[in-house]
C-alpha cells in the first residue's frame, strides 16, 4: 500500500512537472514572438503578412509577367495600399527567381487593427465599413453556399457558352433577377451563339430578415444562383470577382466571352452578339471593353459613396470599364484570376479589375454602345435599339424596353 502510494505521488509530480515546463515553454516562445508593434517596422508587418499568404501546390501556375508601366505606377509611392502592392511584387518576383511554378491560393490572414494603426496613421479616423474592410482584406476563402456546376456543360444540344452573362445581385433583388430572367438574360441560342446567364450573390446581413430559404428554392428552381458565405456589402464586390473567376476556371473554362454587369441595367442581347461577332482573332483574344473612365481620381470627401482615403490609395486610376456592364474574353480569366492573387484588393471592383488587366498589360477598348450617363428616353425604343447597355432601369421599365425593342412593329 505504502509502495503504491510513493509511486503515484511520482507519477503526480511527473505530471506536474510536464505541465509546468510546457506553460513555461508557451508563454517562453510567446514572448519571442509577440514583438511590441513600436519596435516593427511597417516594412517588416506587410512583408510578414505577405509572406503567410502563399505556400507551393501542385494545381496552379504563376503568373510571371507583371507590365512595366504597372510597376511604374505603384513605385515610390507611400499609401497603404502601394506598400502592400510593392510588398506582393517582391513575393512574386522571389517566386519567379526561385523557379517556383506552383502556387496555392492565398491563406485567409485577417489584420488586426494595431497592425493597421502601425501602418495607417490616420487608421482611426476611417469610417466602419472601411476599417472592416482593411480588417479582412487578405481574405478571399469564402466557401460557396449556392453553386450551378453544370451550367456550361452541353445540354439540350447545345454547345458551350459562347456568351456567359453574369450579373451582380443582392438577396432582396428578386424581382430584378425575375425582369433579367424574363428579357435579355434569358438564356438560349442568339445568332447560333449559346449564352448563358449567372447571378452572383454573397450572403444578407445578420440585421437583416433572412432570405436563405428562399434564395435555395430560387437557386434549384432557375438554376442560375451562385452564392458565396461573405457578407454582400458594396466593399466586397472585388472579392465576389475574383470568386467568380475562380468558379469560371473550374466550371466554365471554355466560355468564349464574359459580359459581367449589375441587376439595373438593360442590355442589348443581340447587339452585344453582333458585336462580338465582328472581332479580328487578335482583338477577340483580349477583349476588355465597356464604357472607359480615362485617368480619373479618387474621391477624397469623407461624404461621398466613392470615398477613398489619401493614407490608403494615392495618384490616378488606371483606364478602367465602369462596373455597370463589361465584356471579357475567355481567354483572360485565367491569367486575370491569377494575377489578382498578387493586387491587393481595392474597395471598388471596377477599379480592381482595371488594376488587374493593367498589370497584365491589357488595354480596355472604349464602345460608345455603353451608355452610363445619357438619360435614354424609354418612351422612343429608336433612341436606344442599337446601345449594347443602358444603366439605373428598374424592373417594370426593363420589361418595356425589351418588349419595345423587340416589336416587330418597330420602325426606326
Amino acid at each position: 500500500m505504502i509502495l503504491r502510494m510513493i509511486r503515484a505521488k511520482k507519477i503526480i509530480l511527473a505530471i506536474m512537472f510536464m505541465n509546468g515546463l510546457a506553460v513555461f515553454l508557451y508563454y517562453f516562445l510567446r514572448s519571442k514572438r509577440d514583438v511590441p508593434l513600436a519596435m516593427v517596422s511597417q516594412g517588416t508587418i506587410l512583408e510578414q503578412a505577405v509572406a503567410n499568404q502563399f505556400e507551393p501546390d501542385q494545381d496552379n501556375n504563376i503568373v510571371s509577367t507583371v507590365s512595366e508601366a504597372f510597376r511604374q505606377a505603384y513605385a515610390q509611392k507611400s499609401s497603404y495600399w502601394s506598400r502592400r502592392q510593392q510588398a506582393l511584387l517582391e513575393k512574386l518576383d522571389k517566386m519567379n527567381m526561385s523557379n517556383m511554378t506552383k502556387f496555392n491560393k492565398p491563406r485567409c490572414n485577417p489584420a488586426t487593427f494595431e497592425m493597421m494603426r502601425a501602418n495607417i496613421g490616420d487608421f482611426d479616423s476611417y469610417s466602419e465599413i472601411y476599417k472592416n474592410f482593411l480588417i479582412g482584406m487578405n481574405c478571399r476563402d469564402s466557401q460557396i453556399v449556392i453553386d450551378q456546376p453544370n451550367k456550361c456543360k452541353n445540354l439540350n444540344g447545345e454547345g458551350r457558352p459562347y456568351l456567359l452573362i453574369a450579373i451582380k445581385s443582392e438577396s432582396g433583388n428578386f424581382l430584378q433577377r425575375q425582369a433579367i430572367r424574363n428579357t435579355w438574360g434569358r438564356q438560349g441560342s442568339y445568332a447560333d451563339s449559346t449564352v448563358r446567364t449567372i447571378f452572383l450573390l454573397g450572403t444578407s446581413s445578420t440585421q437583416e430578415p433572412s432570405l436563405q430559404r428562399l434564395l435555395d428554392f430560387e437557386g434549384k428552381y432557375f438554376s442560375d444562383l451562385l452564392q458565396w458565405d461573405f457578407q454582400d456589402t458594396f466593399y466586397n464586390r472585388s472579392l465576389k470577382d475574383a470568386l467568380f473567376l475562380e468558379w469560371i476556371l473550374t466550371h466554365c473554362p471554355h466560355v468564349t466571352y464574359i459580359f459581367s454587369g449589375d441587376d439595373n441595367i438593360f442590355i442589348n442581347t443581340a447587339a452585344i452578339i453582333r458585336y462580338l461577332h465582328s472581332l479580328t482573332p487578335e482583338k477577340a483574344a483580349k477583349l476588355y471593353a465597356g464604357h472607359i473612365n480615362i485617368e480619373s481620381y479618387p474621391v477624397h470627401d469623407p461624404q461621398e459613396r466613392y470615398y477613398v482615403p489619401q493614407s490608403f490609395y494615392e495618384g490616378s486610376y488606371p483606364a478602367y470599364a465602369t462596373g455597370a456592364g463589361s465584356l471579357l474574353s475567355g481567354s483572360l480569366v485565367k491569367p486575370l484570376s491569377r494575377m489578382s492573387l498578387f493586387i491587393p484588393f481595392f474597395p471598388f471592383n471596377d477599379v480592381y479589375i482595371g488594376i488587374c488587366l493593367q498589370a497584365l498589360g491589357v488595354e480596355p477598348e472604349m464602345h460608345t454602345g455603353f451608355e452610363v450617363d445619357m438619360q435614354v428616353d424609354d418612351s422612343n425604343p429608336c433612341s436606344y435599339k442599337d446601345l449594347l447597355l443602358t444603366c439605373n432601369r428598374n424592373p417594370q421599365q426593363i420589361l418595356k424596353m425589351w418588349k419595345n425593342i423587340n416589336s416587330p412593329l418597330l420602325v426606326c
